[in-house]
Formats: structure tokens, C-alpha cells, sequence
């Protein structure tokens, strides 16, 4: 907004503007509160750090800076606005500056963590370059506590660690941006226990709006739905993501199944599902052919149909996929009989359709696929992170306990552990291993409550947010090291 010159300086000096900083090229910026936030060894925010120090610091360079036709800020909150801005543009580039993304994500990151003194220089840099006169500032310019877990957690923090894990979606970043960037515009008390926020997408990964789901109590963590106006291109999306080892027509397919299947919720016993189940059998046959290919091509010429497949699998091993799934050959001979229903037209059932989709999903085949398909595990997955399904039900988070179970078995087949373990950790496990009952925080707002059992074992306790009991997994001392190793946590899926 534009400040009338006889109006009280934006500054909080109590001077007039006009004889106050009206024409002078420092700006003064207005007085904040700001609740700096801490770490500690055992914290979420102590990983992070760990996990994108390396690339936090990298400088913002004028001449590829897109300059937003914004007024120059004057505090926290309107300098926050100013550089989402700057990083909504660069995303809606149709090929983002990796490194000038990084490096508003970073400055923004450390500025909360650490040098929040210095956003007075930030504001003058922005205003020596800037073409524009007027200020924008806010009654309050400092944030509530959930505006800054919106920013710094949910938005910051969030986009740097996937450049850490190698999991980038840019659309998604654009979506959680323009939310950000909306939220500090029109602010949000603490009075609201938010602890789930529906984002309304529409093609073209456009924010057409959000709802906020309360909790039952204050959550430490705010989970994001993303719920799509255009279905179709929001499985899609997702996919080139999680099977980016899969070729487009696979994802396509893929996509256009899961599409068409949440539009049969009604009369399961009446449907029958031949033509879902012949789409996922035709996916696994082309993406098993393209492993074959890859690693004999010269069987690229005979076109290998699904029996073909199902015994080259069980006759042969592959680096990764054996490695996740060693009877994967079995596996597929079990679908033998369904795969020949189904390529004649005949009805395929419910339960014939869920045991099919179970192996592709829950079983994560078409994952393990895909990783094969790319030559290398997931990033994430090296790292030790425990990923599982999350759902909101009646203000309570609910963790998938197949999906956690089935990430911890994971990690005992990866042998790149990165990174290494660190000090907090590491004194956290000599605790588990000399019998202490150690509770940590988990980013749910739930904990997990390791236990040395009488027989040597250990116990990991999954508690929800109202800490009840949600399940539970046994470890043998070697798997519990090698969790810690591998910095292990769980994170949402």
C-alpha cells in the first residue's frame, strides 16, 4: 500500500513519513514478534539440518532474480510474502533454477533458524534494486505460531528435503507455495487445532482453494491433502513421481485405472472388474518386458506374453527386484489363471481384483519395478527413510501400520547408508540398547516407544497423537543398529 506522507512512519518511529523515511534509501523496518525456533539432538528439525546443510547457502544473484511488481516489504511477514512470490515465478517456469530455489529456500530457512538480525540488510538489497516506491506492510508483521509452521516446516523445510531425497515435484512445490503465500495475506490465529488442510488443485497445478480440517487437540505436525478438480491428471502426476522408471503410455494407463475404479464405489458384487485388471496386467506385462530387455537384449525380438515372463522371473535374478521381492517369479504364476480369465472376457470378482491390486501396490511391485526399471533404490529409500500411509479420520491421524511395517523390511536390503549416523542419535540408541525405554517424537504428533524386551529383542510402540497404541514391530538388535544408521524416521507418503 502507499503511505500518505503525513501519516505515522511504517517504521514505528512515531514521526511523520514525510520527515521520517520518506525519501531516504534505508528502510526501517517495523518491529516484530518472532518465536525463534529451537533443536535439539532427538528433533525432526535436527535431521533436517543434517540432510540439506550442504546446499542452504547458495547466494541469490540480482540478474536472475525475478522481481515481483510488489511493494518493498517491511518486516517478517511481509518480507516472507515477497520471496514466495519470487519463488511461485521461478516455478511456473517450464524449467525451474535448481539453484536459485535453492537458495530462497535457504535463505528463508536459516533466517528462521538463525539470522533473523539480518532481514533488515535483506530488505534494503530488495529495496536498492527495486523499481517500486511504495512499502507493503501488515498491522502485525510478525506470525502466529502455525503461520510459521506453514512457512518454515510445511513449505521451507519440506521443498529442501526433497532436493535431499531427490523427489522433486514442482507442481507441488507451486501448490504449497501459492497456499503459503495466501495464508500470511489474510492470516491465521492459533485459536484453530489445524491439523489437516485440504488443497483444492485444478489442472495446470492451480490452487483454486483450500478447507482446514480440525484436530482434536494441536497437532505438531499439519498434514496437506491434495485434492484434485481433474482426477485423471492428478494420478498422473503422482505416478511420474513414484514409477518414474515406467514409460508414459504404462503411467497413462495406470492413471486412467485408478481413475475409473473410484467411480465404482457402489454394487462391488454386481461389477465385474476384467477391464481394470486386463489395464494392470498389461502394464506389468510391457514394464516385465522392458526388465528383460534392459538386462538380455537379445530377446528384444521375441515378444514374451505373460507365462513367458512369469518363468524367465522364476528361472533368473535381477540386482534390485530380487533383491525386494525373490519369489517374484512365483508371485507372478499365482495370477496365471486370472490373466487368462481376464484375457477371455470372463468375470473377474472383487477379491480376484483387490489380490491383484495388493501385489501391485501393498506389495509395492510396481515400485520395485520400477526401481529395477532405473538401475538404482530410490534416494529416499537410501537414506533410511520409513515412509507410510496416512489418513484423517474424525480429527485423528491414522498411520497405515502394513505400509511402516513394509518400509522397515525395506531398509534390510539396502546397503547405501547416508547419512552417517550423528551424535544425538546415536546416544539415543546406546539409551534403547542398555534397556531405557526412550519415546520419540514422531512428525504425526504421535511417538514411537522403543523398548528392550527380556529375550534381547526391542520393541518399536506406534502411538497416534491421543497416544493410544496404533501397532507395534519386533527388532532384532541388528535391525534396530541399522535403522539408526540410516537415520531412520518416518515420513508421510
Amino acid at each position: 500500500m502507499e503511505l500518505s506522507k503525513n501519516k505515522p512512519c511504517a517504521c514505528g518511529s512515531g514521526k511523520k513519513f514525510k520527515i521520517c523515511c520518506m525519501g531516504k534509501d534505508i528502510v526501517k523496518i517495523k518491529k516484530f514478534n518472532f518465536n525463534q525456533p529451537s533443536i535439539n539432538r532427538s528433533s525432526q528439525s535436527n535431521r533436517t539440518h543434517n540432510l540439506i546443510h550442504e546446499f542452504t547457502f547458495e547466494p541469490i544473484f540480482q540478474d536472475e532474480m525475478a522481481m515481483p511488481h510488489h511493494p518493498i516489504p517491511k518486516g517478517l511477514r511481509s518480507f516472507c510474502i515477497y520471496r514466495l512470490e519470487q519463488i511461485i515465478r521461478e516455478l511456473e517456469n517450464s524449467n525451474p533454477n535448481d539453484r536459485l530455489l535453492k537458495a530462497y529456500y535457504g535463505e528463508l530457512y536459516w533466517l528462521f533458524y538463525k539470522n533473523m538480525n539480518l532481514i533488515e540488510n535483506k530488505i534494503n538489497e530488495i529495496k536498492s534494486v527495486s523499481t517500486i516506491e511504495v512499502f507493503m506492510e501488515f498491522e502485525s508483521e510478525g506470525l502466529t505460531d502455525i503461520e510459521q509452521q506453514i512457512v518454515l516446516d510445511r513449505t521451507v523445510s519440506s521443498s529442501l528435503l526433497d532436493y535431499a531425497y531427490g523427489t522433486l515435484d514442482f507442481g507441488a512445490f507451486k501448490i504449497v507455495a501459492s497456499f503459503c503465500k495466501q495464508i500470511l495475506l489474510q492470516g491465521l490465529s492459533d485459536d484453530r487445532n489445524v491439523g489437516l488442510v485440504q488443497l483444492k488443485i485444478d489442472t495446470g497445478d492451480e490452487l483454486v482453494g483450500w478447507e482446514f480440517v480440525e484436530s482434536k487437540r494441536k497437532s505438531s505436525r499439519i498434514h496437506y491433502e491434495f485434492v484434485s478438480m481433474d482426477a485423471l491428471d492428478n494420478e498422473y502426476k503422482k505416478l511420474k513421481v513414484s514409477l518414474s522408471g515406467f514409460s508414459d503410455a504404462s503411467l497413462k494407463t495406470i492413471a486412467t485405472a485408478l481413475t475409473q475404479e473410484d467411480a465404482l464405489k457402489k454394487s462391488k458384487d454386481l461389477i465385474s472388474y476384467v477391464g481394470l485388471v486386463m489395464n494392470y496386467f498389461g502394464v506389468l506385462e510391457q514394464e516385465l518386458r522392458n526388465i528383460v530387455y534392459k538386462h538380455n537384449n537379445k530377446l528384444t525380438k521375441k515378444r514374451m506374453m505373460w507365462r513367458d515372463l512369469a518363468q524367465y522371473f522364476k528361472e533368473n535374478t535381477f540386482p534390485i527386484l530380487t533383491k525386494f521381492m525373490p519369489e517374484v517369479g512365483k508371485e507372478l504364476e499365482d495370477f496365471n489363471e486370472m490373466r487368462n480369465h481376464s484375457a477371455h472376457g470372463e468375470f473377474i470378482t472383487y477379491e480376484e481384483f483387490t489380490k491383484l491390486k495388493a501385489f501391485i501396490f501393498k506389495n509395492r511391485a510396481f515400485e520395485y519395478m520400477s526401481w529395477e526399471l532405473n538401475g538404482e533404490i530410490p534416494k529416499r529409500k537410501q537414506m533410511g527413510v520409513i515412509e507410510s500411509h496416512v489418513t484423517y479420520d474424525e480429527g485423528e491421524l491414522q498411520v497405515d501400520m502394513d505400509s511402516f511395517n513394509k518400509s522397515i523390511d525395506e531398509i534390510k536390503n539396502i546397503d547405501v547408508i547416508e547419512p552417517t549416523m550423528h551424535p544425538g542419535m546415536k546416544d539415543t540408541l546406546e539409551s534403547i540398547k542398555k534397556g531405557e525405554a526412550v519415546l520419540t517424537a514422531d512428525y504425526d504428533g504421535g511417538k514411537i516407544l522403543f523398548q528392550k524386551t527380556i529375550n534381547g529383542l526391542y520393541k518399536a510402540t506406534k502411538l497416534n497423537s491421543l497416544n493410544r497404541e496404533i501397532g507395534r514391530k519386533i527388532l532384532k538388535e541388528n535391525e534396530l543398529v541399522m535403522m539408526f544408521e540410516k537415520g531412520s524416521y518416518i515420513g508421510p507418503n
